[in-house]
């Protein structure tokens, strides 16, 4: 199996933002929602290789067995929480739910997000999670 490690200049540059954004959300009133960043450091020592380690959301369970509207309506809460911040999510796709045994309904990896405050990529995120879905709403 290869292991790809994006080009460095690209992966330190979503490394940095994704602490970025995280430090936005964990001190906004939807921090409880989001997954806690525990500690950033390095991959094996590697100081070329900076990595996030988050809180444990419990066992992930399959996308065939989950509840899609309840996922739906809990990512798009999410989303609403994040718009409201000025972030936009900017890859919302079935890799960044994480949706647990016990039920909890997670969005994650936020490297590509942004706080511009885009009106166009926060109705793409609502698109994207409709189409991931296959459920349809009015955002």
């Amino acid at each position: 199996m290869c292991f790809h490690i994006p080009e460095k200049k690209d992966y330190y540059g979503m490394f940095f933002n994704e602490l970025v954004i995280n430090e936005k959300i964990a001190s906004s009133q939807f921090a409880s929602n989001f997954p806690k960043l525990l500690v950033s450091g390095y991959w094996n020592g590697l100081a070329d290789h900076p990595m996030h380690i988050f809180e444990y959301l419990g066992r992930e369970i399959p996308e065939k067995k989950w509840d899609k509207k309840k996922v739906h309506t809990t990512i798009k809460s999410r989303l609403e929480e994040l718009h409201s911040l000025g972030i936009s999510h900017n890859d919302v796709r079935l890799e960044n739910i994480h949706v647990s045994e016990l039920g909890k309904i997670s969005l994650i990896d936020f490297g590509l997000s942004d706080s511009s405050n885009n009106e166009k990529r926060k109705r793409l995120d609502f698109e994207s999670l409709d189409f991931i879905l296959e459920v349809h709403s009015s955002s």
